[in-house]
């Protein structure tokens, strides 16, 4: 008799609820062209699976154990056929997601969306989500990156621990990172919607990173009496010029000095800030909203809706107006700018077709999410950018310094 013929060792009632809780608390991970479960994470929740479903009287064969050994590993055979039956199919062969360039182009790290799919929505939103992670993590290493992802935490973590780019700042060796007591000030002062929960969720975010960073070798800085989050913060490498998003306490142009102190206080070269008032908040909350980081041949989107005219014209005069791709409306609602660079290859958010004319025409290979059959890369409020961040300053081709 076939594994999927073979009769559970209990009801098919019970192992449907077994099977729904299974579903809602481990990761998907792609296996061949499916997206299934993880078949360590099921059996080390197989006990808590069964423990969490009441009246299982038909169950207890044995009084020491919940299930004994032989029916346990029927149970899980049983399971994994029926999730590998029922797995979403994959634009590409898992096994290309392993096999990096020889020569690695851009170092990045990820964090999983775990906190994202855990009791929300059901399994059909977290098997997309999984899916447009897994999609972005294949782009990327196609591209030449390689990616270290980073572990979730079982606790003090949210949702956000998703876009690592917002945890820290990467400038030459170094990550900057927010002070979490200004995030727990800015909570107690009730400056911002966050609860006193989601700030402990921020720290512990924050910390996360810091350890994923400092295991790797990587010089960490904590930036005092700022707080600040990375995708607000856009580099731009050969005027040496961070654009600081600046809106209220919660991205206030004080931490936007600290954080440029801190930079200049720590690096041979000199940086300098340019703060610029999201006039078009919430819509564009963060700066990689509206303005991109520096494409390898010198290029920066942007919109003109991210801010005022005198400040938008102070970031072409900056970056240089024959530097300066302008964006339709649409195309920055699309988050164009929320683009990451690995080699000549973008890794877009949204689909462009016009926009990936004119890349393509100034040498760029542009990778879009109908590539893969995708409406969208958009996470929540984030996209391939916020998903993203350095492990060390990516490589630029030297040109003179612009601005003031």
């Amino acid at each position: 008799m076939g594994q999927s013929e073979s009769k559970p060792p209990i009801s098919n009632w019970r192992l449907k609820k077994i099977r729904r809780y299974i579903a809602k608390r481990v990761p998907l991970v792609p296996k061949g062209y499916k997206l299934t479960v993880d078949e360590t994470a099921l059996e080390g929740l197989l006990p808590e699976a069964l423990q969490a479903n009441p009246a299982f009287k038909e169950l207890l064969w044995n009084k020491k154990d919940l299930l004994s050994p032989e029916k346990a590993k029927q149970l899980k055979s049983v399971l994994l056929d029926q999730f590998n039956r029922a797995a979403k199919n994959i634009p590409f062969d898992s096994s290309e997601i392993e096999n990096e360039a020889a020569i690695t182009k851009r170092t990045l790290v990820m964090a999983g969306p775990d906190k994202m799919t855990f009791n929300h929505g059901g399994l059909e939103r977290k098997e997309q989500i999984y899916l447009q992670w897994h999609c972005i993590r294949h782009a990327l290493v196609k591209a030449g990156a390689h990616l270290e992802i980073i572990s979730p935490l079982d606790k003090e973590s949210g949702y956000r621990e998703v876009y690592t780019r917002d945890r820290y700042v990467m400038i030459g060796d170094t990550a900057y990172l927010p002070d979490p007591q200004e995030l727990q000030d800015l909570s107690y002062k009730g400056v911002h919607w966050l609860s006193e929960k989601g700030a402990k969720g921020y720290i512990g975010e924050v910390a996360q990173v810091e350890k994923a960073l400092k295991e790797r070798g990587v010089k960490t800085v904590t930036v005092k009496g700022a707080w600040f989050e990375g995708g607000n913060v856009v580099r731009h490498f050969s005027s040496r010029t961070i654009f600081a998003g600046i809106h209220g306490a919660w991205s206030s142009e004080d931490s936007a000095q600290r954080l440029l102190a801190a930079i200049n206080e720590t690096q041979a070269e000199k940086w300098k800030l340019q703060p610029v008032l999201l006039t078009n908040y919430p819509a564009m909350y963060h700066m990689d909203t509206g303005m991109s980081e520096e494409l390898p041949n010198g290029e920066v989107m942007l919109s003109s809706l991210v801010t005022d005219k005198e400040t938008y014209q102070k970031i072409c005069d900056i970056v240089g107006a024959e530097n300066v791709i302008d964006l339709s409306k649409d195309e920055a609602a699309r988050l164009a700018t929320n683009v990451i660079d690995v080699g000549d290859t973008l890794v877009m958010t949204g689909n462009c077709k016009d926009l990936r004319e004119k890349l393509t025409d100034k040498g760029y290979t542009v990778i879009m999410p109908d590539d893969y059959g995708q409406s969208s890369f958009e996470f929540g409020l984030g996209g391939v950018h916020c998903m993203t961040n350095d492990l060390r300053q990516p490589r630029r081709k030297q040109k003179a310094q612009r601005g003031p």
